[in-house]
């Protein structure tokens, strides 16, 4: 760098970038000499996609998906209605767990979560006053650590 005169770097290079930079061969017909990846666009858009107009790089027999039908405006209306009433059983079913099993009245309203353990632990408790033991010879007992939360 120290060997240009101020009044000659108009025209010369500060270095020589051939010689710092020594370009690697290009290994593929499309790679210039800077390493870097030229394609025209025509075989740019024949690479990326066979002649039937699918992607090349996925397995042959992903590429023949069976069309999904589309439901109806009906179909999909009678689906929510289902949905809906289901979802009403569900609650009420819930709704009537939360009333036999016993809280306080202060309590706010139990979860799902909450209802379920708490029925366990209720019918567990029951089975207690009723004499049912844990080594009892039923295969249907369940232990209390398996059902009630850590």
């Amino acid at each position: 760098m120290s060997q240009y005169v101020s009044g000659e770097l108009g025209s010369y290079p500060m270095w020589d970038s051939s010689v710092l930079y020594q370009a690697p061969p290009p290994s593929h017909s499309h790679v210039n000499e800077h390493g870097l990846y030229r394609q025209p666009c025509a075989l740019l858009h024949q690479s990326r996609y066979t002649p039937n107009g699918r992607s090349p790089n996925l397995p042959s027999s992903t590429t023949k998906k069976p069309r999904r039908r589309v439901a109806t405006v009906s179909q999909r209306r009678a689906a929510n209605i289902r949905e809906r009433r289901r979802m009403f059983n569900l609650n009420e079913a819930f709704d009537k767990l939360r009333r036999k099993v016993p809280t306080f009245a202060y309590e706010k309203r139990l979860s799902r979560i909450e209802t379920l353990r708490l029925a366990i632990t209720y019918i567990a408790f029951m089975g207690e006053l009723l004499g049912i033991e844990s080594n009892s010879p039923k295969p249907e007992y369940i232990p209390r650590e398996y059902y009630l939360p850590n």
